[in-house]
């Protein structure tokens, strides 16, 4: 389940609704959360969601679905890594052991 609304995510990387097809931006997006989430040390005991994630952990999720919207595969040998911005914020903001960046 992504830990931001589509709308969100399409405001983040300024697209007009329609643009694109919704099915494979959703993959896209759940990727990003799913990512983030495998990088949160302690994770939540009750599953977080799109109204319940911490604004933190959300806007790593949407960095993280602008470094897969810049970098379609193509120029990176591995797509499951967190991308420098939002492993950062997920270190500052607590969310991410020192140890695991």
């Amino acid at each position: 389940m992504a830990l931001v609304s589509m709308d969100a995510a399409r405001r983040h990387l300024k697209l007009a609704p329609g643009m694109l097809e919704d099915a494979d931006f959703a993959l896209k997006l759940e990727a990003a959360s799913d990512i983030v989430l495998a990088n949160v040390t302690t994770p939540p005991t009750v599953a977080w969601t799109e109204d319940t994630a911490p604004k933190a952990v959300q806007l790593a999720v949407l960095l993280q679905l602008a470094d897969f919207w810049a970098h379609r595969g193509d120029e990176r040998g591995d797509a499951t890594l967190l991308c420098r911005e939002a492993a950062a914020l997920l270190l500052a903001s607590g969310y991410r052991d020192p140890v695991l960046a």
